[in-house]
């Protein structure tokens, strides 16, 4: 099990530097080109702004299991080991159900977006969506097995 979270983790890892890149290059270029030929991609800007959706999602998940995202902790790192594991339980259920709320949302914008294509590409707009039920399933499935693994390494 800590195999197959080890190598989800290194997928995300390498997809999320991979659309940093792509993204990087395509704002590169389009740049490049305005300055030197005054003409642009006109793609490139909605790619790049659908790969940062897709980014955003995937980097929470990564930031969320490496505990990266921003925590205003100076109140309950006063109170006692009960209380902190009572409020991070607290804060995880939150998290949870904000995530079942991105998830149900966005899955919903994947059935509408099915017919629906971008203006530019012409892609379907679920390929942008569905980046949001991804995002809401990981971030519950590593708020699940933090929440699991903190409550049992206790026990022990």
């Amino acid at each position: 099990m800590q195999t197959l979270g080890l190598f989800t983790k290194r997928v995300l890892e390498v997809m999320v530097v991979a659309i940093m890149c792509i993204m990087s290059l395509m704002v590169f270029g389009n740049v490049a080109l305005r300055y030197l030929a005054n003409s642009s991609i006109t793609s490139s800007e909605e790619l790049s702004r659908y790969l940062f959706v897709w980014l955003t999602f995937l980097a929470s998940i990564l930031a969320y299991h490496e505990n990266q995202h921003i925590c205003v902790d100076f109140l309950v790192k006063k109170l006692n080991q009960s209380s902190q594991k009572l409020i991070r339980l607290v804060v995880n259920a939150f998290i949870i159900l904000c995530s079942c709320f991105i998830t149900y949302g966005s899955y919903l914008l994947v059935e509408i977006g099915v017919d629906e294509l971008s203006p530019v590409t012409m892609i379907p707009m679920s390929y942008v969506y569905i980046s949001g039920v991804i995002g809401g399933v990981g971030l519950i499935i590593v708020c699940l097995l933090k929440t699991v693994a903190e409550f049992t390494a206790a026990e022990e």
